[in-house]
């Protein structure tokens, strides 16, 4: 029914038409441990899958990332965190599915270094033989002392937010100081 400049409507028409999609088949999944990770192999795809991950029981997921060959790693995880992860594949012309859940757990001591460009590359930092660090933080935020004509003291002035320190003390054996000593000759970014 259509309406014309002045106001009059048409009569009534009628057309039937049918919408139809079709279900990818459900993705098969494993979600396995690798040294301080998870592996999560897809067993189809489809033309385009993408894993999300969740912590366990919160019920609410984010997708961690694409996965394009058979396989991707999580190297995101906390130390004795469960998590919970399902592949949703799709195709270009419509329809989804989603893989049944699986979760996983990892557990080290200490704290993992590793360059940001090679994840699987990894340090586990450990205080001997204790697994807990303690880490202490400070933040800088540009303070100033600024001294004025007829003032006898400075006066402070702080700017803005100018830097952050973390600073952990930790034991590494002498081939360990060799690779991290070789990261930061190479100016490589890393990743606590």
């Amino acid at each position: 029914r259509i309406k014309n400049n002045s106001g009059l409507w048409s009569e009534w028409a009628a057309r039937q038409f049918s919408i139809s999609t079709r279900k990818p088949a459900q993705p098969g999944i494993f979600v396995g441990n690798k040294k301080y990770g998870v592996e999560i192999r897809a067993a189809y795809m489809g033309d385009g899958a993408v894993v999300y991950r969740g912590m366990d029981g919160s019920g609410v997921f984010r997708p961690l990332c694409f996965i394009s060959s058979g396989s991707v790693c999580d190297y995101e995880m906390k130390s004795g965190v469960r998590y919970e992860y399902f592949i949703r594949t799709f195709f270009t012309d419509g329809g989804y599915s989603d893989s049944r859940h699986r979760s996983a757990v990892v557990a080290y001591g200490g704290f993992l270094l590793s360059p940001a460009d090679d994840m699987e590359n990894k340090l586990n930092l450990r205080r001997h033989t204790e697994q807990y660090i303690s880490v202490s933080s400070s933040v800088g935020n540009g303070d100033v002392y600024n001294h004025y004509i007829g003032r006898e003291f400075p006066v402070r002035e702080s700017g803005g937010y100018h830097d952050k320190t973390v600073s952990l003390v930790c034991y590494v054996d002498k081939a360990e100081y060799a690779v991290i000593e070789a990261w930061y000759m190479e100016s490589r970014d890393l990743v606590l």
